[in-house]
């Protein structure tokens, strides 16, 4: 992981295993913010309560 944005996001830069073989470029990712997968679940008729432990994470 390289940080975070204001969203929460966690952004990660992937380094492809043949770096040192050829010329492959890092890959970005950013994940989903726990507070919009929350929100999906909802829409999904879950009940958040349920994963209210899930921002303790570690």
């Amino acid at each position: 992981m390289i940080g975070l944005n204001k969203e929460g996001q966690r952004i990660y830069l992937w380094h492809p295993w043949e770096k040192g073989i050829a010329s492959v470029e890092p890959y970005i990712y950013e994940d989903l913010p726990i507070y919009k997968y929350l929100q999906e679940l909802a829409k999904r008729g879950e009940d958040i309560e349920e994963y209210k432990s899930i921002w303790y994470y570690y």
